[in-house]
């Protein structure tokens, strides 16, 4: 049987996730908001998904882990590591979305997006044909499951007619 930690343990589910170092990136980011955020310990490192841990996690929790998972992205940018667990957390979700699932989601496509941009932008200015990057695969595979899977269509890549 797994321990799983309190959903509302954010500092928890960080070092769990990505370690330390990540929490403490998303830590000085709102050091001026609240005093009282617990700092990272920089020895501990993340650990990826583990299939055993991951099923006994209940959707409400991966709920909410997803929503800690996205506020970090958009403090610390894209970073291969969050690659397992959002996309083991999406392969947890259930259909129909709740509006702040959905919500979300939405938040995760459009930051993927952005972060496609810049590194295209960065393969671009490196090789002049532009050679196809992990991370943008990565991307590309969460905005697509966003749109197609999860029903969210507006964000779809559109072909330039």
């Amino acid at each position: 049987k797994h321990k799983i930690p309190d959903k509302k343990n954010e500092a928890l589910w960080c070092h769990l996730m990505l370690g330390g170092e990540i929490w403490n990136l998303v830590n000085k980011s709102r050091e001026e908001e609240d005093e009282d955020i617990p700092k990272g310990k920089t020895d501990v490192a993340g650990e990826p998904p583990k299939l055993g841990f991951v099923t006994a996690m209940p959707v409400f929790v991966c709920e909410q882990v997803l929503e800690y998972v996205i506020s970090w992205l958009e403090v610390t940018g894209w970073k291969a590591e969050y690659g397992p667990w959002v996309y083991t957390l999406l392969t947890r979700l259930e259909k129909p979305l709740t509006p702040d699932v959905g919500s979300s989601l939405r938040d995760l496509a459009l930051f993927c997006a952005q972060q496609r941009l810049e590194f295209a932008s960065k393969v671009e200015a490196v090789e002049a044909g532009g050679v196809p990057d992990d991370n943008i695969a990565a991307l590309n595979l969460f905005i697509c499951l966003v749109a197609k899977y999860f029903d969210q269509g507006d964000l779809v890549d559109r072909e330039e007619e």
